[in-house]
């Protein structure tokens, strides 16, 4: 039950950063629009150097789907489940990049990733 609720508390966060995104990228909140990344944000979240608050935003924005992901799924396994996040986890370069994760890819490299990928 408490993994719903996370899950639930995640996707209200992704709504809420998909809506303060297209008020940047509207120009509502224009002293946000070109603001530098702050550093801990950039080292954090492995943006480029001259990464802006948007795009920090949109990296805020990726780790909270997967939160709102995972809580739902586990929500859903029944008590002798297996732990599906168990098997394994996409590198930096996969996840929050596409839509899509193929599990026994975890070896791919950067190039042929994309060959990896399923959209949902």
């Amino acid at each position: 039950m408490m993994h719903r609720f996370v899950g639930a508390l995640e996707e209200e966060a992704t709504v809420t950063y998909t809506a303060l995104i297209d008020d940047i990228e509207n120009g509502r909140f224009p002293e946000w629009a070109d603001k530098p990344a702050p550093t801990i944000a950039i080292d954090y979240w492995r943006l480029q150097p001259n990464a802006n608050m948007l795009d920090v935003i949109y990296a805020v924005r990726s780790d909270e789907t997967t939160h709102r992901f995972v809580n739902h799924t586990f929500a859903n396994l029944k008590p002798n489940d297996i732990n599906p996040f168990a098997l394994g986890e996409p590198d930096m370069h996969v996840k929050g990049a596409k839509a899509g994760y193929v599990p026994n890819c975890l070896s791919c490299s950067k190039t042929n990733v994309s060959d990896s990928l399923v959209s949902m």
